[in-house]
């Protein structure tokens, strides 16, 4: 009886590995009290950065609480997935509200608040990546794309423009005969304020948004109103980077910075460590701060990478 002829072995797919790393310090100068949050768990595939609000009452414990409710919202989710998931950034910004409200009870008629730049990665049952990407506030969210070598931005870009009418007008200095801009001139008036570095540098509109660009659209604990969280479902290829942080490192490390940082061969954790050794040697430059006006904060930054 003839030898059966040798069958070729099923060509093996590589399966992406998820390797992740968060820092957060407290700003130089501070008490020491640290208002940021962070998540950074692969084993549940959830990251976020959570800026407890300066100048509100325990910041801290509004971060501390908004981490809890949404680890709580989220326990459930499958990392894995057949469905489609289409309707997943919806969940993710109703637990997000669900935030809110753990954050409001936590505050007892108090006043405490706190931004939030949430992801949660989510695989196909055919291997392919997906970040479920949810945002209150200016705590910017990034994906640097490996393949294209852009940075794209996916959320965190909340300011005094998404009150209205009225908060755009103020925000923008303009009067009541002149028109409102176009969402397309709004969204060029933002990148403008994300890659300047002095005043100077920014058309006439940007440079009264640049005045106010402390005062954010909404946050987890506002006492006036629920957050609408801007959510969407972001596609991820290997060697991609996703990168959640505070505004204490985006108030100092330009986008185009950001980009060429992502760009390299780094860890997570190297990028991580260097992203907020950059804004922590910025924000400590006295001839920086007079150019920039803005004032050092608490850092905190996560990395998520696909390899």
């Amino acid at each position: 009886m003839p030898e059966p002829t040798p069958q070729p072995s099923p060509e093996k797919r590589e399966h992406p590995v998820i390797m992740s790393y968060g820092e957060t310090r407290p700003k130089e100068g501070g008490n020491g009290i640290n208002e940021d949050a962070i998540i950074s768990d692969d084993a549940e595939r959830l990251y976020g950065v959570f800026d407890g609000m300066g100048g509100h009452d325990a910041g801290e414990i509004a971060s501390a609480e908004a981490v809890k409710a949404v680890r709580e919202a989220v326990a459930q989710w499958d990392t894995v997935v057949d469905e489609d998931v289409s309707d997943l950034p919806n969940s993710l910004g109703r637990a997000l509200v669900q935030a809110h409200r753990a954050v409001r009870t936590a505050a007892g008629g108090g006043n405490m608040g706190t931004t939030a730049s949430v992801a949660k990665l989510v695989e196909r049952s055919d291997g392919t990546f997906a970040a479920v990407v949810s945002t209150v506030g200016d705590s910017p969210a990034y994906v640097w794309r490996a393949e294209a070598k852009t940075l794209e931005l996916v959320g965190g870009d909340d300011d005094m423009l998404v009150g209205g009418e009225l908060y755009i007008r103020l925000g923008l200095g303009l009067k009541p005969a002149e028109a409102l801009p176009t969402d397309e001139e709004i969204g060029e008036i933002r990148r403008e304020i994300r890659n300047a570095t002095t005043e100077a540098e920014l058309s006439p509109r940007a440079q009264e948004l640049w005045k106010r660009r402390n005062i954010v659209g909404q946050n987890l604990g506002n006492e006036d109103h629920e957050p609408d969280p801007r959510s969407r479902l972001v596609e991820l290829a290997k060697g991609d980077k996703l990168l959640l942080m505070s505004d204490g490192i985006s108030d100092f490390v330009g986008e185009q910075d950001i980009a060429s940082a992502a760009a390299g061969t780094r860890t997570p954790k190297e990028l991580s460590v260097l992203l907020v050794e950059s804004a922590l040697a910025t924000s400590q430059d006295k001839a920086q701060f007079r150019t920039t006006g803005k004032n050092p904060d608490d850092l905190s930054v996560v990395v998520v990478q696909i390899s």
